[in-house]
């Protein structure tokens, strides 16, 4: 099985493209918060990490940032810009052929929710900065009005 690194700059963070359970009702969500020594993914192997060669480092504008940790990827979210700066996961090479599968008239557990819900990480971070949280109309309209800069 071949397994590479994957980083990618994200604009928008959408839930129907993330399992279930990672944006489950918000007591169900399964994340730790990391730093510069503990930034992996929680279930990632030594060997998993190791092809990462370590955690991207920042140097931008931005700083009130979180880095969020959950099973199989790690995030490192920008509560200003309200998506992350980085998501970092292992692309398995057999992710294509289980992909069919991962429905949730399959398997139960990759039923999406009705709606997004922010991590309670990430709302709770937010709140202690006093900025505004992603709602689920941010995720489908350009520009929302309850996001900074919307119209």
């Amino acid at each position: 099985m071949k397994i590479r690194p994957r980083w990618f700059r994200l604009l928008s963070f959408i839930a129907a493209a993330a399992p279930a359970g990672i944006f489950a009702a918000p007591t169900e969500i399964h994340s730790v918060l990391g730093d510069t020594a503990h930034w992996t993914a929680t279930k990632w192997s030594p060997d998993e990490t190791a092809l990462f060669g370590g955690m991207p480092v920042y140097h931008g504008p931005h700083k009130d940032l979180i880095l969020v940790r959950y099973s199989f990827y790690v995030s490192d979210y920008d509560t200003e810009q309200l998506c992350p700066l980085w998501v970092a996961h292992v692309d398995e090479g057999d992710a294509l052929a289980k992909a069919p599968s991962r429905t949730e008239g399959h398997d139960p557990k990759w039923k999406r929710p009705a709606k997004f819900l922010l991590d309670s990480n990430v709302a709770e971070f937010s709140n202690r900065l006093h900025r505004p949280d992603v709602v689920h109309g941010s995720l489908t309209r350009c520009n929302p009005p309850e996001l900074p800069g919307g119209v």
